[in-house]
């Protein structure tokens, strides 16, 4: 079910209905519930669940996921469709793989000559040429283009980690500031890589992948963003059966 805002689930009224409650929940694919179940979705779930504890409300879980959404996508959603929607609530889940995304754009636009569309905190969905982008996808599929992963620099960054996690910070930086010049309370999600579930198969990437989550945790730390980390929540025998 795909609603006229290109969102996964019910149609949202742009106008807020009295004495309702507002939760949006923003992410790539973690959140949109690729080969879930509406029935099954955490929107529907948490809908469910916060609507029997406040009876007296109306309660309105938007699912604002898109799958392969990077951080910087996920801003331009905040920014052009869920501030105008004024909810009450923002959780923000973070992704494993966001800066990986994140430095696959800053790849396209550098590949354009074009600077990268977050400088300055002003982001704006880029215009493509056609042409030139298929070449620069050719490039990557055909092994022309390596792809970065951050694990392998997480430990001791380099000066592209170092700058992706710089972007982030500013980028969550600029949704606490706008959340909080409109009385919006803003939450954010770590949803950690199964791969620190399964050191004796992964090895390395397990305690990258744990260097990875305790980085993007301190960054939020630092901003005093309120986190839940589900690293620190699951129970990893659970996680293997």
């Amino acid at each position: 079910m795909i609603n006229s805002m290109g969102l996964r689930g019910p149609e949202v009224s742009r106008e807020k209905p009295t004495h309702s409650l507002r939760i949006a929940l923003v992410g790539d694919s973690f959140v949109e519930g690729v080969g879930i179940g509406e029935d099954q979705h955490m929107r529907t779930l948490l809908e469910k669940a916060v609507a029997s504890r406040l009876p007296e409300r109306h309660i309105e879980v938007i699912n604002a996921g898109v799958s392969g959404y990077n951080p910087a996508q996920e801003w331009a959603r905040l920014r052009d469709d869920i501030f105008p929607l004024n909810p009450d609530y923002i959780v923000i889940f973070h992704c494993y793989n966001d800066l990986d995304d994140l430095h696959f754009s800053q790849m396209i636009h550098s590949s354009q000559g074009n600077p990268f569309f977050m400088r300055c905190g002003s982001i704006s969905p880029p215009s493509f040429h056609r042409l030139h982008l298929r070449s620069f996808f050719l490039d990557y599929f055909m092994g022309e283009t390596s792809p970065y992963s951050i694990y392998d620099h997480i430990e001791s960054p380099d000066a592209i980690a170092l700058d992706l996690l710089s972007a982030y910070g500013q980028l969550m930086q600029l949704a606490m500031s706008e959340c909080s010049s409109r009385g919006i309370r803003l939450l954010s999600v770590i949803i950690p890589d199964s791969k620190i579930y399964y050191p004796e198969h992964w090895g390395d990437k397990a305690r990258q992948a744990a260097a990875y989550g305790a980085r993007i945790s301190a960054i939020h730390k630092e901003l005093d963003l309120p986190t839940i980390n589900l690293h620190q929540v699951w129970e990893p025998q659970k996680i293997r059966t």
